[in-house]
């Protein structure tokens, strides 16, 4: 390595020497352009045809151009999995345990004994199908502690759901339905059916309670408002509770009291109902689509939301996500 070090050339270096610089020729540095505020495309921006989910309605409503690089332009990330633990692998995984549990009819008769039993013969067979990561060397540790935490998630959630007096459980129920004129699909993770016939509609999270806590103290749950519109719309009643379930933890968060014991009420703070937040969603897609129908389409920069916030009525603007850094990175800036 020394005698490597050695025969390398600098040719940015000061004390370079004449001979050698004559085998470059000296570049001055441009910047690439600052990402500017918005684009004036000139002509009114068709919606996509195709229907809707909460995700792609959120990508509109916090940074319009990454909704359109993705859902207009149809511009695809990489499709790598990264051979390590990670939370989205772990979730994927944990979601499918929770479907092929319930895909047993007897299942919210069982012990938690027998629950477990069940776990640990068919875990296996599943990270072989589904979970090469896990599987690779060196991640055994990474799938002892994804084995444990599903194991205790699975008799936690059957605790809450015995203690409820629950009659039936549907796994990833698809519904289609409308926000306005907007088509609309969703996927509920767990849709519970209590014995007085009322429903909760859970979504499950592989870890970070707090931050899914803080969602429902905030009011900002606009994935599961949405999921409730979705649900009266196809079953002609809305649920009684909206709710996490968190595989690490094991602990269920819903937004109403007195509907499943054992789970943890955080109720909005601000008194912000299903309702009023579709509401308010309502405003952030008229205020989209008229800078649409202008033919205006907002860079929203992380460092100034400020300058970004809709009209009085709206959601508020959050922008993207570091997860979305793929896409943004084609309208300049990401040299800073």
């Amino acid at each position: 390595m020394p005698a490597l070090k050695k025969s390398c050339l600098h040719l940015d270096a000061d004390d370079v020497s004449p001979s050698l610089a004559e085998l470059s020729v000296p570049l001055n540095r441009i910047d690439l352009p600052e990402t500017s505020e918005f684009i004036e495309i000139g002509a009114p921006v068709a919606f996509p045809k195709e229907r809707q989910s909460y995700t792609s309605l959120a990508e509109l409503f916090d940074n319009p151009a990454l909704f359109h690089l993705k859902r207009v332009a149809k511009l695809s990330g990489t499709q790598v999995m990264a051979a390590e633990e990670n939370n989205k692998l772990l979730g994927t995984l944990a979601h499918r345990v929770i479907e092929r549990l319930f895909e047993r009819e007897d299942v919210l008769g069982w012990a938690s004994e027998k629950a477990v039993e069940w776990f640990r013969s068919t875990i296996d067979r599943l990270l072989l199908e589904e979970g090469a990561p896990l599987l690779m060397l060196g991640a055994g540790v990474s799938q002892q502690r994804f084995k444990g935490i599903c194991e205790k998630a699975i008799v936690s959630l059957l605790d809450r759901l015995r203690a409820a007096g629950a009659r039936k459980v549907e796994t990833e129920v698809k519904f289609d339905g409308s926000f306005g004129a907007v088509p609309l699909t969703g996927k509920v993770d767990l849709l519970i059916e209590l014995a007085d016939s009322r429903v909760v509609a859970l979504d499950m999270k592989w870890r970070d309670d707090k931050r899914f806590v803080e969602l429902l103290r905030s009011g900002n749950y606009l994935q599961l408002a949405l999921y409730a519109m979705l649900v009266e719309q196809n079953r002609n009643t809305p649920p009684a509770a909206l709710g996490y379930f968190i595989f690490e933890s094991g602990a269920m968060y819903i937004t109403a009291p007195d509907v499943m014991p054992g789970a943890l009420v955080r109720e909005p703070r601000n008194d912000v109902s299903a309702q009023e937040l579709l509401r308010r969603a309502s405003e952030s897609w008229k205020w989209r689509a008229e800078q649409m129908k202008k033919g205006r389409i907002d860079i929203v920069v992380k460092e100034s939301l400020a300058q970004f916030q809709g009209p009085q009525g709206t959601l508020p603007v959050e922008g993207s996500k570091p997860w979305h850094k793929e896409h943004l990175i084609l309208l300049g800036g990401w040299d800073k």
